[in-house]
């Protein structure tokens, strides 16, 4: 009896040892939802600080003396800065994602990146200095989306991981919903540097999430495996060659459903571009003569209901209809709601609404495209990896983000704002349908919550 209870002890102490060696809360630190909360957070304080400065920049330029004839120009600069530093960034991002084992810490990085693209554009007095200060916004806005939705894949279960994406991808329109509302006003109340303020105290939350957030391979070391997720640490401790890398890679390149989603993410960014970061102040102003403040409570008023459609969305995809139904229908009302956007003449009411309506259907191709991105892994080759179509994905959607403004501003400048945005709007529709039919043919029918095969990455014929 002795040395049973000696046993007994023994045995007690040990599991009192290995839950003193347990990281403090683990279960909710590595948590599916503090997952999403944490990758949610990281996604709403990138499109923040990249919307914070959207209704402002033309009030800006004009108090540092740029001609009115050129705002709309150099607005479109600084709006394809932050993309072209995205596009920079988007290669290197995806494979050394793949080869850094963990998203974490890559992730306070970008974080970093952020905060020190916060302090030059706050700072800076010259043009040249916004166009470098966005340029670092831009390579953290990789890191973010990349490695917070490889996260998310990582971590959650194929059943629940659409649902997720679209919590997660509220977090850009809460974003989109406080960045410009917030620019606007504290801009109109304290002038330049109290936007930057409240940038400050987003990011602060962020890094503190992203601190506190464990990887569920992370947790496994400690014995744990959290509801809804998957463990894989096993995977992600695979090494290889680049010579299979780069096989996977060249077979991702021959997939006609991988270049859809690519088409239909750089024809997204472009829209999203051109007609609300570029076109939308200018012609709020020009139209409606409103002022930096009403034009962020505009553009907050027009992302609203994206709130509740992104994760509405992602339950639709998840339990019943899959990325490709939901995807067409969200691609006929974006084309149809971007054409009405260039009727020229219309009371602000009909606007914003038309408005909500595009930026509502145009948001929800975001979890249909990540959805199958995710499933493009699963039923592709071992070497490849979320990352690497993450990061080409982000590489679409920051290219079309580049050519929006490159395209709107040129014609903002030359035919007048309301003219320009019209036309911008038709370009943008027209993009939008030509999107439709491949989508309808490649992307995946089924919804991830049905057993079965994947469907394969390239056809059984290939």
């Amino acid at each position: 009896m002795a040395s049973a209870g000696g046993a007994t002890r023994d045995g007690a102490k040990s599991s009192d040892a290995g839950a003193r060696s347990r990281p403090f809360a683990l279960k909710i630190r590595s948590s599916v939802p503090f997952i999403t909360l944490t990758a949610g957070m990281s996604i709403l304080t990138d499109i923040g600080l990249y919307g914070l400065v959207t209704p402002i920049l033309p009030y800006r330029l004009e108090s540092l003396g740029v001609p009115d004839e050129q705002i709309g120009r150099k607005v479109g600069l600084l709006i394809g800065a932050y993309a072209a530093g995205l596009v920079l960034s988007s290669i290197p991002v995806g494979v050394l994602g793949e080869l850094y084992p963990g998203r974490r810490l890559p992730l306070l990085f970008g974080c970093g990146l952020a905060l020190g693209g916060v302090a030059l554009f706050a700072l800076g007095q010259t043009f040249a200095a916004m166009l470098v200060a966005r340029v670092l916004q831009g390579v953290g806005g990789t890191i973010v989306w990349t490695l917070s939705l490889a996260m998310i894949s990582d971590s959650v279960t194929a059943e629940r991981r659409t649902t997720m994406f679209g919590y997660a991808m509220a977090g850009a329109t809460v974003g989109n919903f406080i960045g410009p509302a917030a620019g606007g006003a504290l801009y109109s109340l304290g002038g330049w540097h109290a936007p930057f303020i409240f940038a400050a105290a987003l990011l602060v939350i962020d890094m503190a999430l992203r601190l506190l957030v464990i990887e569920t391979s992370d947790a496994a070391k400690h014995g744990y495996t959290p509801p809804w997720a998957i463990d894989r640490s096993e995977e992600r401790a695979q090494e290889h060659s680049h010579a299979a890398t780069l096989r996977a890679l060249r077979q991702l390149m021959r997939s006609a459903r991988f270049w859809t989603i690519s088409y239909v993410t750089f024809v997204t960014g472009a829209v999203i571009a051109a007609l609300i970061d570029t076109g939308l102040t200018l012609r709020l102003r020009s139209s409606y003569g409103f002022d930096s403040l009403r034009a962020g409570l505009t553009i907050l008023a027009a992302v609203g209901p994206t709130i509740l459609v992104l994760p509405f969305a992602g339950h639709l995809i998840d339990s019943k209809f899959g990325p490709r139904r939901v995807g067409i229908v969200a691609l006929i009302l974006a084309c149809a709601s971007t054409a009405a956007l260039s009727i020229r003449g219309i009371a602000f009411g009909i606007f914003l609404a038309l408005l909500m309506v595009q930026c509502s259907f145009a948001s929800i191709l975001e979890p249909a495209m990540s959805t199958d991105l995710s499933s493009l892994v699963e039923s592709g080759p071992d070497a490849l990896g979320f990352a690497h179509v993450f990061a080409l994905s982000n590489l679409a959607f920051s290219t079309g983000t580049l050519v929006g403004p490159v395209v709107a501003g040129p014609l903002l400048d030359k035919h007048g704002v309301q003219q320009g945005f019209a036309v911008s709007a038709i370009i943008g529709a027209g993009l939008f349908a030509v999107g439709i039919l491949p989508w309808a043919r490649y992307v995946e029918r089924r919804s991830p919550a049905l057993e079965g095969e994947r469907e394969p990455l390239l056809p059984q014929s290939q």
